[in-house]
C-alpha cells in the first residue's frame, strides 16, 4: 500500500510530524532536473555515508559539500 504524502499533509498532524514528511518528499524529487536515477535524500545519504567511513570532521565535511 503507498501512501502519498501530500494526502497525509492534509490531515490534522502536529508540527513536527508535518515538518518530517516535508522532508520525506524529498526522497522523490530528482537531484538535478535532468537527473533521473539520484534524488536529493539518495546523494545527501551518500555523502553522510562516506563522511561516517573516512571519519572526516565537520570541516572535512563542509569542505566535500563546497
Amino acid at each position: 500500500m503507498k501512501v502519498h504524502i501530500t494526502s497525509l499533509l492534509d490531515e490534522e498532524l502536529n508540527k513536527d510530524a508535518v515538518r518530517f514528511l516535508k522532508l520525506l518528499k524529498d526522497f522523490d524529487e530528482p537531484l538535478l532536473d535532468k537527473c533521473t536515477t539520484h534524488s536529493k535524500l539518495s546523494t545527501i545519504t551518500w555523502v553522510f555515508t562516506i563522511k561516517s567511513n573516512y571519519s572526516l570532521s565537520g570541516a572535512g565535511y563542509g569542505n566535500v559539500i563546497e
